[in-house]
């Protein structure tokens, strides 16, 4: 489980990089969609809700607002999540 969650919370950190280099116009629309299409198979497949609550509090509220609504959309939690950001 301890390295479940590092490897889960490597990953959250890739992909918060790629969203903060797509908010400053560093990445091409189609790099970023293709990382974003990545992320959304990410979250359905490798069970990140399991470990989500836990981790989520190690990143910036634009970041966990942006995955809990990909939660959302995906799974159809609801949005927002626990202890999500306003």
């Amino acid at each position: 489980q301890f390295k479940y969650k590092q490897l889960m919370d490597w990953w959250l950190t890739l992909y918060d990089n790629v969203l903060y280099q797509h908010n400053c116009d560093l990445l091409d629309a189609a790099v970023f969609n293709a990382w974003d299409a990545d992320m959304d198979r990410f979250i359905v497949n490798r069970g990140l809700t399991n470990v989500w609550a836990d981790l989520q509090g190690g990143y910036g509220n634009e970041f966990v607002r942006h995955v809990n609504n990909k939660i959302a959309r995906l799974l159809g939690s609801p949005p927002g999540g626990v202890g999500s950001p306003p």
